[in-house]
Order: C-alpha cells, then sequence, then structure tokens
C-alpha cells in the first residue's frame, strides 16, 4: 500500500497543508489555515493516527479533516525514573587511620 505525504507549514499569514502521494508529483494545498495570524508550528500525532496541532494559540484537530477546536494540550505522563523530591548527597568521609 502507498503511503500518503502531507507537509504541514506554519507561516506569518497562516497554516497550511500540502498532501500527495507517494510519488509526489502532484500536491493538493489546504488553506490558509488561521487566515492571517502567525502559525508558529504544526505537526501530525502519529499516537492516534488522525489528530493535528498547531502552535498558535491551543488549538486541535479531532481527525485529519475536521475543523480545528480550542483544546487542552496532552498530559505528558511523569517518567517512571522521575523523583519526587531530591535527595541531597551525602559527602563521604575519609576513613580513620588504622581502621579497614
Amino acid at each position: 500500500m502507498a503511503k500518503k505525504v502531507a507537509l504541514l507549514v506554519g507561516t506569518k499569514k497562516g497554516g497550511y497543508i500540502f498532501r500527495a502521494g507517494s510519488g509526489r508529483t502532484r500536491w493538493q494545498s489546504e488553506g490558509p489555515l488561521f487566515k492571517g495570524a502567525p502559525v508558529y508550528h504544526m505537526t501530525y500525532d502519529a499516537r492516534d493516527g488522525k489528530s493535528m496541532w498547531a502552535a498558535i494559540k491551543i488549538l486541535g484537530r479531532g481527525s485529519a479533516g475536521a475543523p480545528w477546536d480550542p483544546t487542552t494540550p496532552p498530559a505528558c505522563p511523569a517518567h517512571p525514573r522521575t523523583r519526587r523530591r531530591m535527595e541531597t548527597p551525602v559527602p563521604s568521609t575519609p576513613a580513620a587511620p588504622g581502621s579497614s
């Protein structure tokens, strides 16, 4: 199965999505999205395979063809190695003379 390609572009005048087949010979454009507003970053969320995110305000897209809606950013789970409090290292003391 040939994969489709999507190029997400942020500009000072809005965001654009350019789509093509795997051959990338013909492109279709979508946009401007958020017309007149600067879009600093656009990304595709591969975790669910359908959401896209744009750095303009906190906006999300429920699926690749749905309208953009205000939303909250996804929660970042705590890393399993993250400590809840910082432990203060205790300096080691040299051994007393004559002790082993």
